[in-house]
């Protein structure tokens, strides 16, 4: 790691040097620029006239330099999250360990609390009768007391500093790397963390602030459950514990920098949120236009009036329906939802299914794969990176061979070895020099389009619908994508995907097992650009998100996390309009007074 961080910083000394890339050129030649040049080797470079060989790689090389920085910051921010997921779990593993030690301290206090209630003997005697009690060790009771202490209130912050020793130094060395700004006019996050940097060889475990510090350093960003380690003898002593305030530092600046109140400069993942906003002119020019398109009142008080009165006019049927509804009631202990009753199958069932399944001859992917091409021409899609390439030799053969190979995850060599006068360069060839993300995108919206023309899948649903949720996907635990998923347990990652309602994926993406999946909800459908257009999400428990809530209702999506609620209205609507219409409502009615 720490090789890796003098390559970033060599690379970004390099980059000081070389000329700013021009504005001129827009964000998709750009992106066509530094995917080609990556795609190039050495003597190809050399091959090119000095204008663009300089271009590709003063464009490159901030490509790479970008790559870099958000590698650095990833690092960052997964080695503070790893170091607070180890605390949580070691901090169950204590209070599971000490349960009964607990135990025992609360029944040598109620004997003690029996002695000093007997008013009848003397006080030599009762003192004598609490240290029997104590067994005759009353420091060895009030070392475990303070122990106890220290580590109630489910604080994980003591079982911090062991891992944190060894990590001090690289958690330093990648803010050293990266260039850090604030996003807004509150920078108290940064100026407390360029004085810690101040302390970065000091071994002394507590600090005292003078007047100058007072002045010099905000403390009010502190969080509250911070403070008792951070000033053990309160904020007026101005005694700071030193691993504490560090701590507490990175920790608040791994959480800015995931909502991009810091950014990191020249990166690209973490870079300035601002720059990607539409400016406050362009906002107002939209806004009537934007208002015309959902129809929606632009006025702020308008529309919370609208929302209210629609709120209540859908409260006020769910009301009146209720006595009516079979499947939910109210009890003793609330709301009781009533478990749904199994339809029974339609008659002949089974020898359909069968007469179905010995009809379905098996097919070898590879004859799907050839067909879908002569199909849809999609080897058209994927052309060479760079219009001064030739085209390759029978296109076809080695498009449906190279989508046979990473699609199946089988690999350059071991393809090779199945396929006849195919090398494993030229398999590996074209994914390299001929294949990326957005063709790829490009090629799987062909694909659907095709498939939406077909008459079975609209038996299955009209195309309005989409459902969201994740699988786990292992990976080896020393990778920037892994991490620990405490509900599945083992190192990996998450394949989210938006599958329609036609039995057809229409978006994926790979996120880490750390983040909140309503994140990821709204992309499927913004980034789709298919013929199937759902306006309706439906998502498990992660997708109950206020915010998406509210998110989800100005971009005209209809987002429902719990279908059994659909039942509460009573409605023989079907499932989707019923449960966008008891869901949202619950959480944008508590904060229509905002």
């Amino acid at each position: 790691m720490a090789s890796f961080l003098k390559h970033i910083e060599s690379m970004r000394e390099l980059a000081d040097g070389l000329p700013p890339a021009p504005d001129i050129l827009s964000v998709p030649k750009r992106t066509q620029l530094v995917i080609e040049a990556r795609a190039l080797d050495v003597h190809e470079m050399r091959t090119l006239k000095p204008a663009k060989r300089y271009t590709l790689a003063v464009l490159f090389i901030f490509s790479q330099l970008q790559k870099a920085l958000d590698d650095v910051a990833e690092i960052f921010i997964k080695t503070i999250r790893n170091l607070e997921n180890t605390a949580k779990s070691r901090l169950q593993q204590y209070q599971l360990a000490y349960a009964d030690q607990l135990q025992s301290l609360v029944s040598q206090f109620r004997d003690v609390l029996h002695v000093l209630q007997d008013d009848e003997t003397s006080a030599a005697v009762r003192i004598a009768r609490m240290r029997a009690a104590l067994n005759n060790g009353p420091d060895g009771a009030l070392t475990r007391c303070n122990e106890h202490i220290a580590y109630a209130g489910n604080h994980m912050f003591p079982f911090l500093l062991a891992p944190y020793r060894n990590l001090r130094s690289l958690l330093s060395e990648c803010l050293d790397i990266l260039s850090l700004k604030s996003s807004s006019q509150d920078d108290a996050l940064l100026t407390a963390l360029a004085w810690i940097k101040r302390f970065r060889t000091s071994r002394r475990e507590y600090l005292m602030l003078d007047d100058t510090d007072l002045v010099e350093l905000p403390l009010d960003w502190v969080p509250e459950k911070w403070e008792k380690c951070i000033f053990p003898d309160g904020r007026s002593a101005r005694l700071l514990h030193r691993k504490y305030f560090e701590l507490c530092v990175f920790s608040q600046l791994m959480r800015e920098l995931n909502s991009g109140d810091v950014y990191v400069e020249r990166s690209d993942q973490y870079d300035d949120p601002r720059e990607h906003q539409v400016s406050w002119d362009e906002f107002r020019e939209e806004l009537p236009r934007y208002g015309e398109l959902v129809d929606f009142p632009v006025d702020s008080r308008a529309f919370v009036q609208k929302l209210k009165d629609e709120l209540g006019t859908l409260a006020d049927e769910v009301d009146a329906g209720f006595p009516q509804n079979d499947h939910v009631e109210i009890g003793d202990q609330g709301l009781i939802l009533h478990k749904l009753e199994k339809k029974l199958d339609p008659p002949n069932k089974t020898l359909i299914d069968q007469a179905i399944t010995t009809s379905m001859r098996p097919v070898s992917i590879l004859d799907i794969l050839t067909e879908t091409e002569q199909w849809l021409d999609l080897h058209k899609l994927f052309g060479p990176l760079s219009g001064f390439e030739a085209r390759i030799d029978e296109p076809r053969k080695r498009f449906i061979t190279t989508l046979f190979c990473y699609g199946c995850n089988l690999g350059p060599t071991q393809t090779a070895r199945s396929a006849k006068n195919l090398s494993r360069k030229q398999v590996a060839w074209l994914n390299l020099r001929h294949v990326t993300e957005e063709r790829l995108d490009k090629a799987i919206v062909k694909v659907i389009n095709a498939y939406n023309q077909f008459a079975l899948p609209k038996f299955w649903g009209s195309g309005k619908r989409v459902s969201a949720d994740g699988t786990k996907w292992n990976l080896y635990e020393q990778n920037l994508l892994s991490e620990y998923h405490i509900r599945y347990g083992g190192y990996g990652g998450i394949g989210y995907y938006h599958v329609s309602d036609k039995y057809i994926a229409l978006f994926s993406h790979f996120i880490p097992c750390g983040v909140h999946e309503p994140v990821y909800i709204l992309d499927g459908l913004i980034k789709n650009t298919s013929d199937v257009q759902p306006d309706t999400v439906h998502g498990d428990t992660q997708a109950q998100s206020a915010p998406f809530f509210g998110l989800a209702h100005l971009l005209g999506i209809k987002l429902m996390p719990v279908s059994a609620t659909s039942r509460i209205c009573g409605s023989t609507k079907p499932t989707g309009a019923v449960v966008t219409r008891t869901s949202s409502p619950c959480s944008v009615r508590a904060s229509t007074g905002r």
